[in-house]
């Protein structure tokens, strides 16, 4: 057996190198007197005598391909979702500009067809981000909040109009009356006047506008701009204060629920009593 201090004896084992793919050639230093081979610390090739870098490492990396650059998915969620606003407050604006011209139901029903389907086509289009409140169920007292709060915001509506009407003497506008005169009854009122806005508005800002705008802004931001863009889109001044608290209270319980039915619960109970306050008043 040879001695411990036997020159020839077997060197010790080199250590085992891990590989990492992502860094960068690292120089060694020179093969010593001794002879004994040396590898890159890196990607563990034999070190040549007449290497500054690895050769090794710096063909790998040349082969390694590029990542394509792309859009963020926030920009283009946050795009989709303005672009959906905008298509809405164009038929909006056009259907009242057509309407003071040439007046007519007919002439509102095809605006809320308009509304209804290009909404319906965004929420198709924008799924990922409509199926998660859509699946998601609330408890009960939210429900119970929907309502109180839709009672706040009808307090609201009546008292504004009606404080209005009076330093102006002009009569209360009437959401029924056009309906009414074109031979429709009074469940086409509630069906045009507070289930269909219930439905598709709130799909269309508490569902894609919403969603869109919580990956760019706080929760106080999304709510507080949602509901100004709920407010501005129905292009009437004399609705802009109980618009806008109608949409910070749904805008409210999408954020603390996860789930769009209760803004639907809510956003119906305010419509359906305006058709009932105008129909006992009818």
């Amino acid at each position: 057996m040879p001695r411990s201090d036997d020159k020839t004896a077997n060197p010790a084992p080199l250590p085992v190198l891990s590989i990492d793919a992502t860094a960068e050639p690292m120089a060694v230093l020179p093969i010593p007197k001794s002879g004994r081979p040396r590898f890159c610390r890196v990607c563990g090739a034999m070190w040549e005598t007449d290497w500054v870098d690895c050769l090794a490492c710096t063909n790998r990396l040349a082969q390694t391909p590029t990542a394509p650059l792309s859009i963020e998915p926030e920009w283009r969620s946050m795009k989709s979702a303005l672009w959906l606003y905008f298509s809405l407050l164009t038929v909006c604006a056009l259907g009242i500009g057509m309407g003071r011209a040439f007046g007519g139901v007919q002439l509102e029903l095809w605006e809320t067809a308009g509304i209804t389907a290009i909404t319906l086509i965004w929420c198709f289009a924008s799924a990922k981000s409509v199926l998660p409140p859509l699946q998601r169920v609330a408890g009960p007292g939210w429900f119970a909040l929907a309502v109180g709060l839709s009672l706040v915001t009808y307090a609201i509506a009546m008292g504004v109009i009606h404080g209005l009407n009076s330093m102006s003497h002009t009569p209360d506008p009437s959401m029924s009356e056009p309906f009414l005169k074109a031979g429709y009854t009074w469940a086409a009122v509630v069906l045009f006047v507070a289930v269909q806005p219930a439905l598709i508005e709130e799909l269309a800002f508490r569902g894609v506008i919403f969603s869109a705008l919580t990956k760019a802004l706080s929760g106080t931001e999304t709510i507080l701009v949602s509901a100004l863009m709920f407010m501005i889109l129905h292009l009437s001044p004399m609705r802009f204060p109980h618009t806008l608290a109608l949409g910070l209270g749904a805008g409210f319980l999408r954020w603390r629920t996860k789930s769009i039915y209760p803004c639907v619960l809510m956003h119906f109970s305010h419509n359906f009593l305006c058709v009932v306050g105008e129909w006992m008043a009818h």
